[in-house]
């Protein structure tokens, strides 16, 4: 039996539950509306997989009905927590708070999932570790999700007992007023984060807003009507580019005028979220002390430069009372300047690499800071997204958590280069940061020895409802020494120069083996959809494989013909690999629909016509 967290306590009994036509589910009589939808919930479940539809009833006491699912509410117990109890004639959900049925639920659910109409009788007493436990899904860098997946995310967050989503926007939000900067971007509207933030508080989610408030600001500072704010002059003129686009176009903090945008946009944007935390971002302001606000940089310093600014966004949120996000990476370099930030606000400590260590994590506990751990599931820059890399990552963050209590994991999930990833791709690493959080203790998913085994197979049989268990493995070989992302083929259109370096260090057979493994990963993955129960996220996976195939046929020819390394074994007429890349971003553009507004997906198919266009022009 596979369960995603792994219960604080599980203890199997002899026999069964036998599930039958006329069993019931009796909610106890301190059930309220809340406890019924969790029933209905259960109902559809249970009529999914066996279909049968039970009946719901109501009971006048704390009565545990034979042959019923039984949702009982008792006192003094913990928030989130939960006992399942799996007799031989019952089963029964007891809890406090109504977050405690909703987990037991989804704990439930898994079991289901597993077994036949006889469920194994068992005992299971379950807490969470960290009280917060986030995902954060960007929302921004070139993929506006449709309202109905961000529910669908929603609801498979909820499902891994995750209780905190944000959203990442630097510019696609349909503000007032800036109508030219999102008119070509499909931008989520009031409305929909409205209803998006009313479905969450049924599924214990708490929707954070997330916006960039400070740097990341490429498309609004590139704008006629806002191109005087950027910090460097010039840029709006510069021709389009995905490198620019992460790296420049901070603030121009010496205007005032900065400071009313930014005001701005938190006054239209604060009051869609019942959630009393907003992250205001701050990351990455590389050009900050660089141009416009030099002078001021050099006679206070970069580091109080940025502070001043922070403080300033801060206290026009906090006068929302609201508790203030920010991302560490920035005050780290100015630990000195810290005591002049509010002790109040929560840093949001990142790092992706799979070898960090602990000392961003220490630094902040010692400065007595609230902070979250901040890892990443490796998704973006690519088609398919790390797995033992990112794994790890999460694995060492969530562990530097515990050591120094830290109050919450946020697991991040980025799009940079146009958001080329595909959701299915990013589930695993979402899933194993789910599991940590709610129990790091859990020493199959928490192995010291970087040994992700059977969590990659509980992902695998519970996500994907894959019974062969292969899934996530498959996706770890296909990724474990990958080198040829969609990032090269980005650098391939707007930093040849430099991408030309790093193709001298390859030979040709190492993309060959790269090749061969996409090919062999992505037959396999095909071969597993006939007996496979997601098979739409596994179709994600087929295409985002073939992509990666592509993109190294595409580098293996651009080695012959510009590097002189010819394939002995793989030689490719360019005007047909053309056309199989025209195919295969047809194919893509298909999936892509099906669980996003259109967006910026034109600035992915420039990439692809400007390789296509070399290919036909050798």
């Amino acid at each position: 039996m596979y369960l995603i967290p792994k219960p604080k306590k599980y203890k199997e009994k002899e026999g069964f539950f036998k599930l039958k036509r006329e069993t019931i589910i009796n909610l106890s009589y301190y059930c309220d509306f809340y406890g019924l939808d969790c029933a209905l919930e259960l109902q559809k479940e249970i009529k999914d997989i066996f279909g049968l539809k039970l009946n719901i009833n109501k009971s006048i006491k704390n009565t545990t009905l034979k042959n019923a699912i039984n949702i009982i509410k008792v006192d003094e117990m913990e928030e989130e927590e939960y006992k399942l109890i799996i007799n031989n004639d019952s089963i029964e959900i007891i809890a406090t708070f109504d977050s405690g049925i909703f987990y037991g639920i989804q704990t439930l659910k898994q079991i289901l999932k597993q077994s036949s109409n006889l469920i194994r009788s068992l005992e299971i007493e379950d807490k969470p570790y960290f009280k917060n436990r986030g995902f954060f899904h960007d929302t921004t860098r070139g993929k506006v999700p449709t309202l109905e997946t961000l529910k669908q995310l929603v609801d498979k967050a909820a499902f891994y007992k995750i209780n905190q989503i944000q959203l990442y926007i630097e510019h696609t939000f349909a503000f007032k007023g800036m109508s030219e900067v999102w008119v070509d971007k499909d931008p989520l509207t009031s409305e929909e984060i409205l209803i998006l933030d009313m479905y969450c508080k049924k599924k214990n989610v708490e929707l954070i807003p997330a916006l960039s408030t400070f740097g990341h600001l490429y498309e609004v500072l590139r704008t006629k009507s806002f191109y005087k704010l950027c910090e460097m002059d010039g840029m709006e003129d510069d021709e389009y580019s995905f490198y620019e686009r992460m790296a420049h176009h901070t603030l121009d903090v010496s205007n005032e005028e900065s400071l009313k945008l930014v005001e701005n946009m938190l006054e239209q944007f604060i009051p869609l979220f019942t959630s009393k935390k907003f992250n205001i971002c701050g990351d990455e302001t590389f050009d900050l002390g660089k141009g416009k606000s030099k002078t001021a940089a050099d006679k206070i310093g970069e580091g109080k430069l940025y502070i001043d600014f922070l403080n300033k966004v801060v206290s026009i949120v906090k006068g929302y009372d609201k508790t203030v996000m920010f991302w560490g990476d920035v005050i780290l370099g100015h630990t000195d300047l810290l005591d002049e930030v509010p002790e109040d606000l929560i840093c949001l400590n990142w790092d992706y690499s799979n070898e960090i260590t602990e000392e961003k994590t220490r630094i902040m506990s010692e400065l007595k800071r609230e902070q979250y751990v901040s890892p990443g599931v490796g998704s973006w820059n690519q088609l398919v997204s790390y797995m033992d890399k990112a794994f790890e990552n999460i694995r060492r963050m969530v562990n530097y958590g515990v050591k120094y209590n830290a109050t919450g994991v946020l697991n991040t999930d980025w799009g940079d280069f146009g958001h080329i990833n595909l959701l299915a791709s990013s589930m695993p690493g979402m899933i194993y940061g789910a599991a940590l959080s709610w129990n790091p203790n859990d020493e199959t998913s928490n192995n010291l020895e970087g040994d992700f085994t059977q969590i990659y197979k509980a992902i695998s049989r519970i996500e994907y409802g894959d019974k062969s268990l292969k899934v996530v493995s498959l996706l770890n070989d296909l990724t474990k020494n990958h080198e040829i992302r969609w990032e090269e083929v980005v650098a391939f259109k707007e930093r040849y120069g430099t991408l030309k370096e790093k193709l001298e260090t390859f030979d040709v057979e190492y993309l060959e083996n790269e090749y061969n493994m996409a090919c062999k990963v992505e037959e396999q993955l095909i071969s597993l959809l006939k007996d496979i129960e997601n098979k739409y996220d596994i179709q994600e996976l087929v295409i985002a494989t073939e992509g990666m195939g592509l993109f190294n046929k595409f580098f293996i020819t651009v080695m012959k013909y510009d590097l002189g390394k010819e394939s002995s074994k793989l030689i490719y007429e360019p005007n047909k690999l053309a056309e199989d890349i025209e195919v295969w971003f047809y194919d893509y553009s298909r999936i892509w629909r099906m669980r996003n507004k259109e967006s910026e997906l034109y600035r992915i198919r420039e990439v692809i016509q400007y390789i296509c266009k070399y290919l036909r022009g050798i």
